[in-house]
């Protein structure tokens, strides 16, 4: 099934996973039902790489008391992602 392999989660927001399950007669519930267990496996898997991977931020026994730094922005570089997603 290629949607399957694509993701789990985006089978109506694709126009080709859509004509897949659409072509198949499945319907969104049973897709739902059949593949719930395969995404949430998967967001638990990365939820333990992540743990491993960043373990010192994860097992600190000290508490962030103070405000971050704030980012500046760059108001033009902005402007110019915004023009270019509406493209």
């Amino acid at each position: 099934m290629p949607c399957v392999r694509t993701s789990e989660s985006v089978a109506t927001l694709r126009s080709q996973n859509m004509i897949v399950g659409s072509l198949s007669h499945i319907s969104y519930a049973a897709f739902l039902v059949a593949l719930a267990p395969i995404a949430a496996a998967g967001l638990a898997l990365i939820f333990v790489l992540l743990a491993v991977v960043y373990r010192s931020e994860f097992l600190t026994a000290e508490r962030f008391d103070g405000e971050a730094t704030p980012r500046r922005y760059d108001r033009s570089a902005g402007r110019q992602a915004s023009l270019s997603s509406l493209s």
